[in-house]
C-alpha cells in the first residue's frame, strides 16, 4: 500500500513539473511574442520619424482639351486686338496664332482653341530642350577602363583583409552603442568575394534643371563560399553562403552636389525610372548553423534546419524583391561623406512667364511637344515623382520666375535671374535611432525566446 501511495505521488510530482515548464515555456513564449511586436511597432515608428516627410502627391497632369499650342502664347499684346491673348478664341497654325476673327490670309489653319490654358514661358521652349530629355548622351565608362586596368583585378587587390573588415564592423557597432552584438567574416569571405562588370556608363549634364547625374552599371556581386558568424545575446549563429551571386542590370545611381556628394535615389535605366526588381537576381543557397557558443545537441541547434529551409525560402529567392522595396522607401538624399567641389554644382536659368499661376501651373506640353505650363510643378519631365510647393516671384516688370529655394534639389539664388545648388550639409543614414529598441527590446527578447525554447523541450522530455 506504502509503495502504491509512493509510485503515486512520484506520478503527480512528474505531472506537476511537466505542468510547470510547459506553462512557464508559454507564459515566457507569449511574452516574447508581445515584446517583438513591441520592438517592430517601434522600430517602424523610429524609421517614419527619422525619414523626412514624403511632399504630398500631385496627380500627373492631364493634357487640357482644346488647349492652345505654345505658338499662342502673346502675353503683353493685349493691345492688338487680333493677338491671342488669355481669354480670347483663337485659331493657329504652323508657326502662327491669331484672334479667330483675324486669320493670316493664304496660311492653311490648323485648329481652333479657347487660349484658357497656361501657354508655358515668354520664350518658347520644348521639352526636349529641357535636361528631362531622354536622349541625353552617355559615357562608356567600362571601355576607357579596360584599356588601362585589369577591372577584378585592381578591385580584388584593393579589398581589405577579414581581419580589417572584422575590426572596422566592431568599430562600427561599438560607435553605435548596440550591446552584445558582434558579426565577424572569415577568410574564405573575402577570398573568394569579386565583381564582375557588363557595363558602366556615367552621364552628367548640367545648367538646366533637372540635372542628369547619374552612373549606369551592370554587372554580379560573386561570393563562391563564405561564413558569417553573428552573436547576439545567447545566441550564436554560422550564416554559411554557398555559390552566392547578387546580379544587377541597369542599376542607376543618381548623384547631387551640395556641400558633400549624396545619393538622389536609385532606379532602373536611364532617365528618372523607379527601382526594377526584375532587374536584380539572386543564386546561390544558405546555411544556418549554431556557432561555437552553443551546444550542438542544445534544442536551438535542432531548429537551425528549418530555420534554413524559412530563410532559402522566404528571404533569399525574395531578396530582389526586398531589396528594390528597401531601396524605394529609403529617405533620399543621403550623403556620401566626400566634399563636392563648387565648380561641379548645378547653375540653372528658370525660364520666364508673363503670369504668376502659369509659372506655378503643373508642368504641361503641347503636340508638338512644347511647354505649355510650369516648369517645376506637377510631373516635369526627368524628375522622378510629382513636384509640389514651387512658387514664383517677379524677377522684372511683367516677368515671372520661380523662387530658387523652392525649386526641388536644394537650390540657392546667386545673383539675379539664376539659380544654384546650395552649399547645404546632406544627412546621412541615421542608425542611431536602432540603437535602443536593440538594447532594450530586442535583445531580452532574444533571451527570452531561447529560453522559452528550452523549457518546452525539457517538459516534452519528461512527458516521454
Amino acid at each position: 500500500l506504502s509503495a502504491r501511495r509512493c509510485g503515486r505521488a512520484r506520478a503527480w510530482a512528474g505531472c506537476a513539473c511537466v505542468l510547470g515548464l510547459a506553462c512557464a515555456a508559454v507564459t515566457l513564449l507569449v511574452v516574447t511574442m508581445i515584446l517583438v511586436a513591441v520592438a517592430v511597432s517601434r522600430i517602424e515608428t523610429l524609421r517614419r520619424v527619422t525619414a523626412d516627410p514624403p511632399s504630398p502627391p500631385v496627380p500627373i497632369p492631364v493634357p487640357i482639351p482644346d488647349s492652345c499650342p505654345s505658338v499662342c502664347q502673346q502675353a503683353g499684346l493685349g493691345g492688338d486686338r487680333g493677338a491671342c491673348t488669355f481669354g480670347r478664341e483663337c485659331i493657329f497654325g504652323r508657326g502662327w496664332c491669331r484672334e479667330a476673327s483675324h486669320a493670316l490670309p493664304g496660311l492653311p489653319v490648323h485648329g481652333t482653341c479657347k487660349n484658357n490654358n497656361c501657354g508655358g514661358p515668354i520664350a518658347n521652349t520644348r521639352a526636349s530642350q529641357l535636361c528631362g530629355s531622354p536622349n541625353v548622351p552617355s559615357l562608356d565608362i567600362l571601355s576607357l577602363l579596360k584599356g588601362v586596368l585589369d577591372i577584378p583585378k585592381t578591385i580584388k587587390h584593393s579589398l581589405p583583409t577579414a581581419a580589417a573588415i572584422n575590426v572596422n564592423i566592431a568599430r562600427r557597432l561599438a560607435a553605435l552603442g548596440l550591446q552584445d552584438l558582434t558579426v565577424q567574416v572569415d577568410d574564405d569571405f573575402m577570398d573568394g568575394f569579386s565583381v564582375q562588370f557588363a557595363k558602366i556608363d556615367a552621364t552628367w549634364l548640367v545648367g538646366c534643371w533637372p540635372p542628369q547625374r547619374y552612373g549606369l552599371v551592370s554587372g554580379a556581386l560573386q561570393l563562391p563560399r563564405g561564413k558569417v558568424r553573428i552573436t547576439a545575446g545567447i545566441l550564436d549563429l554560422e550564416v554559411e553562403l554557398l555559390g552566392f551571386e547578387l546580379g544587377f542590370e541597369e542599376l542607376r545611381a543618381s548623384i547631387e552636389c551640395h556641400e558633400d556628394f549624396a545619393v538622389r535615389g536609385i532606379g532602373t535605366g536611364a532617365g528618372d525610372g523607379t527601382l526594377d526588381s526584375s532587374k536584380i537576381s539572386v543564386k546561390g543557397k544558405v546555411s544556418i548553423d549554431c556557432g561555437r557558443g552553443l551546444p550542438s545537441w542544445g534544442p536551438t541547434c535542432h531548429l537551425m534546419p528549418l530555420v534554413t529551409s524559412l530563410v532559402q525560402q522566404h528571404v533569399i529567392e525574395r531578396l530582389p524583391l526586398l531589396l528594390a522595396q528597401s531601396l524605394t522607401s529609403t529617405p533620399w538624399p543621403l550623403g556620401l561623406g566626400t566634399k563636392c567641389p563648387a565648380i561641379l554644382r548645378n547653375t540653372f536659368v528658370p525660364l520666364g512667364y508673363a503670369r504668376d499661376s502659369c509659372c506655378e501651373a503643373a508642368f504641361a506640353v503641347d503636340k508638338s511637344g512644347s511647354l505649355i505650363g510650369g516648369q517645376f510643378n506637377g510631373a516635369p519631365a526627368g524628375f522622378p515623382g510629382n513636384v509640389s510647393g514651387v512658387e514664383c516671384a517677379q524677377s522684372s516688370p511683367g516677368i515671372w520666375t520661380a523662387r530658387c529655394d523652392t525649386v526641388p534639389g536644394g537650390y540657392m539664388q546667386p545673383g539675379a535671374g539664376s539659380c544654384r545648388e546650395a552649399d547645404t550639409p546632406v544627412k546621412t543614414l541615421n542608425l542611431a535611432a536602432y540603437t535602443k529598441p536593440w538594447n532594450t527590446v530586442i535583445l531580452p527578447v532574444l533571451g527570452l525566446g531561447v529560453s522559452a525554447l528550452r523549457l518546452l523541450v525539457a517538459a516534452a522530455l519528461l512527458l516521454v
